[in-house]
Parts: C-alpha cells; structure tokens; sequence
C-alpha cells in the first residue's frame, strides 16, 4: 500500500489490518513540513476509507519521532501550501474525528507537530469500527 500523501517524507504501509503513517526524513530529525502534516491528515482518511483497515499507526524512523516543524518547504516535490497558518493542526482534528485508533509509536524526540499528533492519539477515545 503505498499512495500519494503529498510528500515524499511519508510512507503508508499495511501490515495486515493495520496501517502504517511513517515519518521518513532522517536527514532532518524527521522534522515536519506543512505538506507532511497534510499528508498524515490525508493517510487517516485513507485508512478510514478502507474495510481491511482498522486502525493507523504513526512513527518515525531513526531515533526521532517528529522534533520539530520545517515552515519552509525545500524540495521540489513537496505539495505547494506555504507555512498557512493552522496547518498544523490537521492532523490533530483527523486523528479526534477518526472513526478508528490512531496511535502513535514514539520513537525518540517527540516535540511541537510531533506532539500534537501524539497528543491526539492520547485524547481521543476509540469508537468501534462500523462495518
């Protein structure tokens, strides 16, 4: 399962019923651009949107889960949206009206987007799958 998110620092992998958001941008801590964050907000919609999937697992790779924010996109082929103000919330309004758990699987420095992600995993309670 590997599909579009938007940037090219995201993965989604399945591994039977469960999915896989993974930060992959080692070079820079695994830090978070505004596209990664609509990127992981896209990744729960997909995996919602899918009967075989139920639930979303977010991590990082290397010794880092998500430090920091990059407002600044430097490559290319990053999805064009600016440092928009709010963006970084997405993925904490996806993960608080998901129908299915989202968790995160923090793997080191967990700081600003990587927190708000983590934070709402921790905050949400995980309604049952519809069918």
């Amino acid at each position: 399962m590997q599909d579009n998110l938007g940037s090219k620092y995201l993965k989604l992998e399945r591994d039977g019923p469960i999915a896989w958001c993974i930060i992959d941008r080692p070079e820079a801590k695994n830090a978070l651009t505004p596209a990664m964050y609509y990127g992981i907000q896209k990744a729960i919609k997909l995996v919602t949107h899918d009967p075989d999937l139920h639930a979303l697992v977010t991590t990082g790779t290397g010794d880092s889960f998500a430090p920091v924010a990059t407002w600044v996109e430097t490559d290319p082929n990053e999805l064009k949206i600016g440092g928009q103000l709010g963006s970084g919330v997405l993925p904490f309004r996806a993960i608080l009206n998901s129908p299915i758990p989202v968790v995160s699987a923090v793997n080191g420095h967990c700081r600003g987007g990587g927190l708000v992600i983590t934070v709402g995993c921790r905050m949400r309670s995980c309604p049952k799958r519809r069918n």
